[in-house]
């Protein structure tokens, strides 16, 4: 594979990413609100790029001391390579200076929960019966901070 780079998202990727979340999601967000948060100074929003192809993406927001990652996600034909791990982290640089950040996913997401207990986020008990609208409860993950 070639090398990924990750840069931010401008607004002639939108439909790439919007792409990338139907393919990802059951209920994908709405292309407005992609446009939002790349609007908001508070979010963070970058792409992974395969060349010139957008393979993923990941938006962040912070606010004080606390951190949220709003949505990642990567082509099903880019899954499995590690890009995924070099968006978190890229999120996780992003919300360096937060004491907590805070993440849900899918209790069934299992790569996904794998990925970010990679980055020591741990499940904080809370859970969102029926959250997703195909039904799915989501799990709460946090991460704090050490010091």
């Amino acid at each position: 594979m070639d090398a990924v780079s990750i840069r931010p998202c401008c607004h002639q990727d939108l439909k790439r990413v919007f792409s990338i979340e139907r393919e990802s999601f059951p209920d994908p967000y709405t292309e407005s609100v992609f446009g939002f948060f790349m609007q908001d100074p508070q979010s963070y929003f970058v792409v992974a790029c395969v060349g010139e192809d957008i393979v993923g993406y990941v938006i962040a927001t912070r606010g004080p001391g606390e951190g949220l990652i709003q949505s990642i996600a990567v082509s099903a034909r880019c899954r499995g390579r590690s890009i995924g791990g070099m968006l978190m982290k890229s999120a996780m640089d992003y919300l360096a200076s937060c004491r907590r950040v805070t993440l849900l996913a899918s209790k069934t997401n299992n790569s996904a929960i794998r990925l970010y207990r990679s980055f020591s986020f741990r499940e904080t008990g809370r859970v969102f019966e029926r959250y997703y609208p195909d039904g799915e409860d989501a799990l709460e993950f946090e991460w704090k901070s050490s010091t």
